[in-house]
């Protein structure tokens, strides 16, 4: 990922991972004036000299993140920020790095809450230093992959209330805080995602979209931020999630409707907020 020259970009509820750069930004590169900030996602398994998971030469801001098991031949393996420019922190994850430390930091530390940061420099002050049992990155429910938190962990309960009271849901659409107080990374232990009942459904072909369109309709469905979409091939397979359908979260009943094409390779949403 690559934030271009004086751009505004946004990361939610996503996972970048396996990456390599040959010099910098294996995962992220976040440079000339561009500002990022990084919400419930995860960056995990990506490589490069400086800066594995991610690097910073402007401002970049990670809420609720995770970043785990990148690596970097020079400095910092989860996130490098270079002299001249700003990285903001909040209840997130960097640890695990296999090389070039976990966080260094040679530039501006702006915010600095309830993060859990094993080997770094400048970095600020974790709540915590220690090893955050994570799990390998795996399908934890959700669209995307994610780092499941295990107990005991210094991330469990340890976030910063404020911070989460805007985050509804984890990386995966579970629920963001379980036991009054909501953990540190993307993975909300203990969290599950919601699903709810369907009051109509169907599925039906349409020659002129040359595809299959999904159509249906919920009894009640408040204060959501989205659908998670889930594909089985055979009635009794097993479920992949395949696409997200942002919703309003507001109206008393809403229907959806999502467009199929293929064997899986193209899901595209043609109306979020259409009654089915």
């Amino acid at each position: 990922v690559n934030a271009g020259t004086g751009s505004s970009l946004t990361i939610t509820n996503s996972t970048v991972s396996g990456n390599t750069a040959n010099n910098s930004g294996g995962g992220i590169l976040n440079a000339n004036t561009a500002t990022l900030t990084i919400i419930n996602s995860t960056v995990s398994g990506n490589t490069a000299k400086y800066g594995g998971g991610v690097i910073n030469g402007s401002t970049v801001t990670l809420i609720n993140s995770t970043v785990s098991g990148n690596s970097a031949s020079v400095n910092g393996g989860g996130l490098y920020n270079p002299s001249g420019y700003t990285i903001n922190l909040k209840n997130t994850i960097i640890a695990n790095s296999t090389s070039g430390s976990d966080c260094v930091n040679s530039g501006t530390l702006g915010d600095d809450v309830n993060n859990l940061i094993e080997s770094h420099s400048g970095c600020g002050t974790p709540v915590s230093t220690t090893d955050p049992n994570l799990s390998a990155l795996a399908d934890n429910g959700g669209p995307t992959q994610t780092h499941a938190l295990n107990s005991p962990s210094d991330a469990i309960d340890n976030g910063d209330a404020t911070t989460c009271a805007a985050l509804t849901y984890d990386q995966r659409g579970a629920p963001r805080t379980i036991n009054s107080t909501c953990d540190i990374g993307a993975f909300e232990f203990g969290g599950t995602p919601t699903y709810v009942e369907l009051v109509t459904g169907k599925a039906s072909y349409s020659s002129s979209l040359g595809g299959t369109l999904l159509e249906w309709e919920t009894a009640m469905e408040l204060n959501n931020s989205h659908f998670v979409i889930l594909k089985s091939g055979t009635a009794s397979g097993t479920f992949q999630a395949i696409a997200v359908v942002d919703f309003d979260g507001n109206d008393l009943t809403d229907g959806l409707r999502i467009f199929a094409k293929g064997d899986g390779s193209s899901y595209n949403v043609l109306d979020p907020n259409v009654n089915a």
